[in-house]
């Protein structure tokens, strides 16, 4: 915090002087502002300007789109304003409401003193995410929490205290063009000091310039013990066209400056219209609204998407939409999009629908390696028996599905005595996409779980954790990376497989499904996740080799000699316990992991 300098008060005061918008678009009418105010003391006193970009503030059909467009200065323009300024020895302030503005301030870092963020850029996550890459370690940061409630204000002061690294100034008041003297509340500060004794606060003065206090109520926000006070100045108010109506010309400012140099006590009766008894006014919530820069696709979205912080930016807009915490409420409860969402649009209650989660096994009777590895027998039940009856206990799972081929080769697959709630499709017996996609639409299977048959035991535990994650992050495709060979499955939407198959038709080679997603990564949202360490091991838990069958009965043998529930804590516990197991298939390797000529072939042809 700057040293004071303002005569006899104990307290710190800091001024914010913001030109705001009144240049309409003209760099020269800023020159000439600074100096006409260039003669005053700089001490505790700040320029705060406006960063306006059209572009990254709103869409076209908004209202005032057409205007900030002309209130628009390049990089280059504003490098030259901040220069010219910050010669002048004023603290430069920011004014920060999009990606645009944070690009201005990483541009012109070292000559800012600190930023402002409106109240209805606070969850613009698009923006957040830039401004945790800046150091604010030396700088200051005034948050304007106009048109929140106290509960909400004090989850948000955590957030940014995160985001920061420290402690934000909060900022009382709004601009309504200019703000009636009801609804000013000046003294809400009493609500926060009592609680928020840590804090410093601001009063952002929007009172209108024929208010008989407009020239006393900065002092009286200082006696009230404000920290810093923001007022809006101007050239000349009869000849500027925006953010005139609550500013003060120069011969004002430097009145208002002596008021609060001389610092007389002014009396609470002069402002008694300005204090209230509500926290949130009925106007600061209509304010808020108004200018809130809501959530909007960034690109097309598919039907069956989840939608996360990677598919939205955010824009002032005519058109009424879900915040980002409600769409991000709607992905963690598993909802997808009912229906496709084209570019720029808001999103909406009704454009959601609840998520139907199943798991589609690949199984069929080829095989070179273990002839016949479908219906082996592992402790007297087939191993695909052992698959799906591990998938029907997956809790994040509603339906089991296996999916093997068309051809008579597989009829005795489908002759198994699996449990009832077991469906079986037959499908194409190469293209597993084009099977896995029929399949999931015959079941009415938005997110799907893929396994393989070769997975004697699926573990629901590490399902249920990777579908969590795979709506929490709003994925694509998730997989795990440190899984035990066999115990894990890969979560795709079901709009993932239809758009792997509208940009690659040919998807012979699907077997190896993941080739398909991780050669054309910058079109998915990929979720790779780390399991706990409960969760992970190096065994080798696949079926491919005649040791992994010796190795499945004796495991399988013991789990029933024990007594022991089939689970994976159960399973580690005695692979844990039991070198000998350990070392049965050691030796036997993943082909598609190790076999440099597959890798390169399957990353040839698998890529779009």
């Amino acid at each position: 915090m700057a040293t004071t300098h303002f005569k006899d008060y104990k307290e710190n005061k800091y001024l914010i002087l913001e030109p705001a918008n009144s240049h309409g678009g003209s760099s020269k009418k800023i020159d000439e502002l600074v100096r006409k105010i260039n003669n005053i003391k700089k001490k505790d006193i700040g320029l705060k300007f406006q960063i306006i970009s059209n572009k990254f503030l709103s869409l076209p059909k908004y209202k005032w789109h057409s205007v900030y467009q002309k209130l628009y200065f390049n990089e280059k323009k504003w490098k030259s304003i901040i220069n010219k300024v910050s010669k002048k020895k004023f603290d430069i302030w920011l004014d920060i409401f999009d990606i645009y503005g944070a690009k201005i301030l990483k541009k012109n870092y070292s000559k800012v003193f600190g930023i402002k963020l409106q109240s209805s850029v606070l969850n613009n996550y698009e923006l957040l995410s830039e401004l945790q890459k800046i150091d604010f370690k030396k700088k200051k940061i005034i948050i304007n929490f106009a048109g929140y409630d106290y509960q909400n204000i004090e989850i948000l002061l955590k957030k940014f205290s995160i985001v920061f690294k420290k402690k934000p100034i909060i900022q009382i008041g709004f601009q309504n063009y200019p703000t009636e003297q009801k609804f000013i509340h000046v003294n809400k500060i009493n609500k926060f000091k009592k609680i928020l004794k840590s804090y410093e606060i601001s009063f952002a003065d929007h009172i209108g310039y024929k208010d008989i206090n407009f020239l006393t109520l900065p002092l009286y926000a200082f006696q009230l013990k404000y920290n810093y006070v923001e007022k809006h100045i101007c050239i000349n108010r009869k000849k500027t066209k925006y953010d005139y109506q609550s500013a003060a010309e120069p011969k004002e400012l430097f009145k208002i400056l002596s008021i609060i140099n001389n610092n007389k006590k002014i009396s609470k009766k002069n402002f008694k219209n300005y204090h209230r008894k509500d926290f949130v006014s009925k106007a600061e919530k209509k304010y808020l609204k108004s200018t809130l820069l809501l959530p909007i696709a960034k690109k097309n979205l598919l039907k069956g998407s989840i939608v996360s912080k990677q598919d939205v930016i955010y824009r002032r807009t005519f058109d009424t939409g879900l915040n980002y915490d409600l769409i991000k409420n709607k992905s963690e409860e598993k909802y997808v999009l009912k229906k496709n969402i084209k570019k720029f649009s808001t999103f909406k209650g009704n454009d959601f629908i609840k998520c139907k989660i199943g798991i589609i096994i690949a199984g069929r009777m080829k095989s070179s390696r273990l002839k016949n590895k479908a219906i082996r027998k592992i402790f007297n039940k087939t191993s695909i028996s052992r698959c799906l009856d591990s998938c029907t206990k997956i809790k994040s799972v509603k339906k089991v599905v296996l999916a093997t081929s068309n051809l008579r080769s597989d009829d005795i697959i489908k002759s198994q005595n699996f449990k009832k709630n077991v469906k079986i499709y037959r499908g194409h017996p190469e293209d597993v996409i084009d099977r896995y996609i029929r399949a999931a639409r015959k079941y009415k299977i938005n997110v799907l779980v893929r396994g393989t048959a070769d997975c004697p035991y699926i573990s629901g535990e590490i399902v249920d954790y990777l579908v969590k994650s795979h709506f929490e992050t709003g994925a694509d495709f998730t997989f795990a990376n440190n899984a035990a060979p066999g115990t894990s499955a890969e979560i795709y939407n079901l709009s993932t497989l239809d758009f792997i198959k509208k940009n690659k038709k040919d998807t012979s080679l699907s077997e190896y499904m993941t080739w398909y997603v991780m050669n054309n990564k910058r079109y998915f949202k990929i979720n790779e996740v780390s399991l706990p360490k409960n969760l992970s091991r190096k065994y080798r838990l696949t079926l491919d080799y005649e040791e992994d069958l010796k190795l499945f009965n004796l495991l399988y043998g013991k789990l029933h000699e024990k007594k022991q529930t089939i689970n994976l804590k159960n399973i580690f516990k005695i692979m844990d316990k039991n070198k000998n197991l350990q070392n049965i298939n050691k030796h036997c390797k993943l082909i598609f992991k190790t076999n440099k000529k597959l890798i390169s072939f399957l990353n040839k042809k698998t890529k779009f």
